[in-house]
């Protein structure tokens, strides 16, 4: 078990034996003791668990990011005892993505990119205060794939851990709409040291609104990024900004070194370099058309940004999409 996940177990038990505190705890905000070491125990799904206060899990006993009761809230039906604590039950980190089934009149194939207009473009925000349910300033990116699926970095999934996250979408029907997040998945290979499999998926809890006009998703492409592409980062009023990146093979010094299968090094090839992680890399296709090949590991870092390869990860990410019901007219190229 990776220090992040050990991390985010300490703190969930330490709250557990303190006071009951209220859901969407930060993790900074609370402190632990090597010695509180969280029991283990064998959940109801058949998965290693651990034993936790009842309100950071879900009724399928799997432990929700930022917890799932108010103090006021009480659930029913707890099936067999396993933990010796009475409002303590036996959870699993591991949550499947819930389906998603895409009727066929919403859905219009994908969109791909027209320069550097990107309407499937999504700024993601954590709550950090829930007294200030809409939080003023995105802190990544994503692309959105059909209606309710987002492409991002599992680095910002690491950035929102036990926070609540809202997306919305600049260049929808309603922009400044928060869309909830209702479930995330990273990459089971993903290293947060070295950004390796730097890849997430999110789950909106409902469909994106584009008005009288059909989903607009992206289209992706599993080849290797090449030549001088487009990714996106924030601009004013909730808009988004395009700068133009130069792939190539020798200068992410900045980040480590050399270029691998997996990541792939960019050069700023405009006048200003503004990207956001999370962001989507965009390339033209055989047919001339902009599809979304790469997701950016980082923002500028001395003109240089490093990028995640969709071509190492197609069978995650085509897999991850078929369980959700997602078709690939609905992000692939015809």
């Amino acid at each position: 078990m990776d220090l992040f996940r050990v991390s985010t177990i300490f703190a969930i038990l330490l709250a557990t034996t303190a006071l009951r505190l209220p859901r969407y705890k930060r993790q900074d905000e609370i402190s632990f003791d090597d010695q509180n070491e969280p029991k283990t125990c064998i959940a109801k799904n058949g998965k290693q668990g651990f034993c936790v206060d009842e309100k950071y899990c879900n009724a399928d006993h799997v432990i929700e990011t930022g917890g799932i009761l108010l103090e006021s809230e009480f659930r029913e039906g707890i099936t067999k005892k396993i933990c010796n604590e009475s409002l303590q039950w036996c959870c699993t980190l591991e949550a499947p993505i819930q389906s998603q089934m895409n009727s066929s009149e919403n859905v219009d194939s994908c969109l791909a990119a027209d320069g550097d207009i990107c309407p499937w473009a999504v700024s993601l925000y954590k709550v950090t205060d829930l007294t200030k349910r809409t939080p003023k300033f995105p802190f990544c990116m994503g692309t959105l794939i059909g209606t309710r699926v987002i492409l991002t970095a599992a680095t910002c999934m690491k950035a929102a851990q036990n926070l609540m996250l809202y997306a919305r979408v600049p260049d929808s029907a309603e922009p400044t709409r928060n869309y909830i997040v209702i479930d995330r998945k990273a990459h089971p290979a993903y290293n947060t040291g070295s950004h390796a499999y730097d890849f997430g998926l999110l789950v909106l809890e409902e469909e994106v609104n584009w008005g009288i006009k059909k989903s607009k998703g992206a289209c992706l492409a599993f080849d290797k990024p090449t030549g001088t592409c487009t990714s996106l980062g924030f601009g004013a009023e909730d808009k988004t900004a395009s700068t133009m990146l130069n792939v190539t093979s020798d200068v992410c010094n900045n980040f480590g070194g050399k270029a691998k299968e997996d990541r792939i090094c960019t050069k700023n090839a405009d006048t200003v370099c503004n990207v956001a992680t999370g962001a989507p890399l965009v390339c033209e296709s055989t047919t001339g058309k902009g599809v979304v090949v790469g997701v950016t590991r980082s923002s500028c870092n001395k003109d240089q940004v490093l990028v995640g390869s969709l071509s190492q990860s197609w069978d995650w990410i085509t897999n991850e999409l078929n369980d959700l019901h997602i078709s690939k007219d609905a992000y692939l190229e015809k």
